[in-house]
Parts: structure tokens; C-alpha cells; sequence
């Protein structure tokens, strides 16, 4: 790949006429970032397509790195207006209120974002985080979060009826957490992992979700899985990672009553014995 870059660098002149942009932003698709960057210097051309593709998906693992992108994306529309997919993780990173409202800015920007995942730390999870998102004009089909739960992100989702998936992976406490009726009209997908009953009820609850990914706590099972019964559409495929002692064949019939019509379930069972852990996973078809 890197020696076709080399020779439509050394022929950009001629090539022009021959290659539609269409072409040379399939070629630009294909190379490593690497690669990528310094075609970015050939001509205007060559930069236009080559941010185009370098900003289109944007997975940033490290929080210093993600600052620096944050930052370049703030300060410049032409890039920022590329930007569908963008992946950040500050699991690792202490939040403070200039990159909160760094992260703000930045997703004001971004007006053609379709696909949004922010992590966030468990101590991070405490306050108010879903304010960033207040004012942003993306229209998201798909979104996922570890911020909690509460009136912020349930007015932020009601401004989101596009979003097809929804992943909330916040941890589990009780905030005031209400959806508006019309919300998210289009939800076929739903993932959870520490969500209380009530959220997870009202999420499901009148909207087309067909697949759900959910965690079983002692105590809570049966409320939990009543919960799927609230679905507008027939559920057919659920993921349930279970934390209760109980042999998983007690789980199974409990499930079965309620989703009969389930076409594929994979159960993950975490077991605890004294200070061992141990995962036993199971997956059965119907």
C-alpha cells in the first residue's frame, strides 16, 4: 500500500483527470495511520481526502491523546465537520471542569457524529456529567456512556431519535432517571452491565427493543427479567451475565416463560467461592 502511495504521490499531477475523489478516498481507506499522515503534505488534494479519512473514526485509548485531539477539534470546523465515530476513554483520567467543558465544545462541533462513546472512571460517576451533551446538533444512531443515569441524560436521549443502540454502562445507583414517553421511538438494541431494575424498565418500556444485554443480581431477578416484558417488540436475542449462586438451570426456565420466543441467549455466570472467582459461560440457540 505504502508503495502505491508513493508512486500517485510522484504522478498527483496526472493522475487528477484519471481518479475520481471517490477513488482516491478508497485507497486513502486502506492505509495505516501511518501511512496516511504524510500523504496528508502531498497538495490540497491529497489533505482534503486524507483528513477527511483520518477524522471520519476517531478511537482514542489514551486520555493525553485524546486532550490533544480535543483540542485540534476545537479549534478547527474544517475537521471537526468530518468526525462520525468518535471512541474516548477517560477511565484512566480525573476529570477536571476545563476538560469537561473542552469535551463540550467539542461535541458542539460535531455536527455529523452518528456514533458517540464516552468512558468515564466510577469516581467520575458521582456528578452531573451529561450537561457536555446539552446544545449538540449530531444526530446519533448509536450511543454509549458510562455517566450515570439521571434527568440530564434522560433529556439528552429524548433529543436523540435516530439512536438505534443504546449501551449505558454507568454504575449502579439510583438517580432520578425518567424518559420521556417519545423517546428513542427507534431502539432495537439496549446493553447494560450495573443498571438498577428501574432504569432498565425504563428504557424497554413501549419502544422496539429486540435485543438486550442485562446483569442478574441476587435479590433482583425476577423484577429484573419482568422488565423485558416491557418491550414493544418481540425479544429475540438476550445476553444476561448473572451474579446469582444459584445453578444457571434455575435461571433458564425463568427466562423461558417470559421470552418464548427468544432465538438466541448466552448466559455468563459469574461464580464466587471464599476468595476465588471463577466465569462459566454458556451459550444456548433456541
Amino acid at each position: 500500500m505504502s508503495k502505491c502511495m508513493n508512486r500517485l504521490t510522484t504522478r498527483s499531477i496526472s493522475i487528477f483527470p484519471i481518479l475520481p475523489v471517490e477513488t482516491l478516498e478508497f485507497i486513502f481507506s486502506h492505509l495505516k495511520r501511518s501511512e496516511l499522515i504524510p500523504a496528508l503534505y502531498c497538495n490540497s488534494l491529497f489533505h482534503n481526502i486524507g483528513c477527511r479519512v483520518l477524522y471520519r473514526t476517531i478511537t482514542e485509548t489514551s486520555s493525553s491523546h485524546a486532550v490533544k485531539l480535543l483540542k485540534i477539534l476545537a479549534s478547527n470546523d474544517a475537521y471537526s465537520r468530518y468526525v462520525r465515530f468518535i471512541d474516548l476513554d477517560f477511565a484512566d483520567n480525573i476529570l477536571t471542569a476545563n476538560l469537561l467543558h473542552l469535551l463540550h465544545r467539542v461535541l458542539q462541533r460535531l455536527h455529523s457524529l452518528t456514533t458517540l462513546i464516552l468512558d468515564f472512571s466510577m469516581r467520575d460517576n458521582t456528578p452531573d456529567v451529561a450537561w457536555i451533551l446539552e446544545g449538540c446538533s449530531f444526530s446519533l444512531t448509536s450511543f454509549t456512556s458510562s455517566m450515570r443515569c439521571d434527568c440530564s441524560l434522560a433529556r439528552f436521549l429524548a433529543t436523540q431519535p435516530r439512536i438505534t443502540e443504546l449501551s449505558l454502562r454507568g454504575f449502579s445507583a439510583l438517580y432520578d432517571f425518567e424518559l420521556e414517553p417519545k423517546a428513542l421511538p427507534n431502539l432495537e438494541h439496549f446493553r447494560t452491565v450495573t443498571a438498577c431494575p428501574s432504569v432498565i424498565g425504563e428504557v424497554l418500556r413501549g419502544r422496539p427493543v429486540q435485543s438486550v444485554s442485562m446483569s442478574l443480581h441476587p435479590g433482583d431477578i425476577g423484577i429484573s427479567l419482568d422488565t423485558l416484558l416491557l418491550s414493544a417488540a418481540t425479544i429475540k436475542r438476550l445476553t444476561v451475565m448473572s451474579f446469582e449462586s444459584q445453578p444457571p438451570v434455575t435461571l433458564i426456565p425463568l427466562i423461558a416463560n417470559r421470552l418464548p420466543r427468544l432465538e438466541a441467549f448466552h448466559l455468563v455466570l459469574l461464580m464466587t467461592n471464599y476468595t476465588q472467582v471463577r466465569f462459566q459461560a454458556c451459550v444456548v440457540f433456541g
